[in-house]
């Protein structure tokens, strides 16, 4: 699918003012144009934008793309209409989630009900304490960009696909990563050791 994007560029960024065109895949909004950053896309033409982009989040929704969403640190989130947590890194940071505890989750548990999936963008380094804890989801990917995972990351999860990946990048992990979750197997790199990552007894751990 091909799109036209018509936009106008001022000193702070680029705004889209309309994008033109049709197909069975949604648009791609790069996350610059000419050098400066894309800041907006005009509202009429939100339902025309995919979620692979680094949402810019201004009052509580992104200027982007129209979903509700917020900032963890140096990473922004939404929900998608269908139910899908994105997670991505802010342009031009380091990429690492805010911590939580048990007390104090995140913002987008107010939405827990509605979040099927869960998709951590490319970019982010660092997984948050408690960041997914209690998500009931349909599977766990983790990009090759994260180094590091916090305590409780996924503490209680409920997955549909109950094996999870951790890529070669991740070098730490926290305490009780897995704690209360339903996971039956555990793929890891041999540089890792996973006697921190708290499984299940019927767990399976298998090094890579």
């Amino acid at each position: 699918t091909t799109y036209n994007i018509v936009y106008r560029q001022n000193a702070d960024g680029v705004e889209i003012l309309s994008i033109e065109g049709s197909g069975s895949e949604k648009a791609n909004i790069p996350a610059e144009i000419n050098g400066l950053p894309v800041t907006a896309v005009d509202p009429a033409y939100h339902s025309m934008v995919s979620q692979n982009h680094s949402h810019v989040i201004v009052g509580g929704t992104c200027t982007i793309c129209g979903q509700t969403g917020g900032l963890s640190n140096n990473t922004s989130w939404s929900v998608t209409d269908d139910g899908t947590l994105v997670i991505s890194a802010v342009n031009g940071t380091d990429g690492r989630m805010a911590d939580y505890t048990d007390t104090a989750l995140p913002d987008w548990n107010a939405k827990k009900s509605d979040i099927q999936r869960l998709q951590i963008r490319e970019g982010v380094t660092y997984i948050g304490n408690y960041a997914f804890a209690g998500l009931s989801i349909e599977d766990i990917s983790i990009p090759s960009s994260v180094e590091s995972i916090g305590n409780n990351a996924f503490n209680g999860v409920q997955l549909t696909d109950t094996v999870v990946w951790l890529p070669e990048s991740v070098h730490a992990v926290g305490d009780k990563l897995f704690e209360g979750s339903n996971i039956t197997m555990l793929l890891y790199p041999a540089s890792l050791s996973a006697s921190a990552a708290a499984l299940p007894s019927n767990t399976v751990k298998a090094k890579y």
